[in-house]
């Protein structure tokens, strides 16, 4: 999906993983400091994922990265993520 970014954390070696669309923590006090710089991010506790895991989503479509640049990113909280299609192609000889 092609997105527009909201800005970069440039919180150095705190972040686990550092993408576009998610920014994870092995502590919830790391990612409190980048949150309180990103407001509109989403703090994603730990349901569904390891219990030392905080993950840090840009907001609505948005992505980590330089102000303003467009990049192409997937991933993050969205319906859009989670719904995989199913096709199915037949040959139908006459």
């Amino acid at each position: 999906m092609l997105t527009r970014c909201c800005g970069n954390p440039n919180e150095g070696m705190a972040a686990d993983l550092r993408g576009g669309r998610v920014r994870a923590y092995t502590e919830r006090a790391l990612r409190a400091t980048v949150h309180s710089r990103f407001p509109s991010a989403i703090a994603w506790e730990p349901i569904g994922l390891p219990p030392d895991y905080f993950a840090l989503f840009p907001s609505a479509r948005t992505a980590f990265g330089p102000p303003g640049e467009r990049i192409v990113a997937h991933g993050g909280p969205s319906l859009q993520e989670v719904i995989v299609p199913f096709v199915q192609i037949t040959r139908t000889i006459v």
